[in-house]
């Protein structure tokens, strides 16, 4: 069930798990804060950004992620591999997909 305050328009919806809708002014310069809510579910801090999708008469706010947050993500033991060590992976990914979708893989000169 869905319970909607009024106040002339709605400010503030509660939510039985289906979404939340919360509402927050735009400023003279075209500027509006993100109410703590939303900043938490967006996991977003000061600092970060977020992107704007415009879909016919809605738009979609989601957080940006820069690559610096996925240093160290990834943990790798071993010597480093070179370029053609990747290149080589890819081709073998390549030709695996290519057979599971019953698609013939041409190769170009160079390639």
């Amino acid at each position: 069930m869905l319970l909607v305050e009024w106040y002339g328009i709605f400010k503030k919806t509660r939510h039985d798990g289906c979404f939340t809708m919360i509402e927050s002014a735009i400023t003279s310069k075209g500027r509006t804060t993100l109410p703590k809510s939303v900043r938490k579910a967006l996991g977003v801090e000061p600092g970060d950004r977020v992107r704007y999708f415009i879909m016919d008469d809605e738009v979609r706010i989601v957080p940006v992620r820069p690559i610096r947050r996925l240093f160290g993500a990834f943990k790798h033991h071993g010597p480093a591999r070179t370029l053609e060590d990747m290149d080589r992976a890819i081709l073998v990914f390549d030709r695996r997909a290519a057979r599971l979708a019953g698609v013939e893989l041409v190769e170009t000169p160079g390639s």
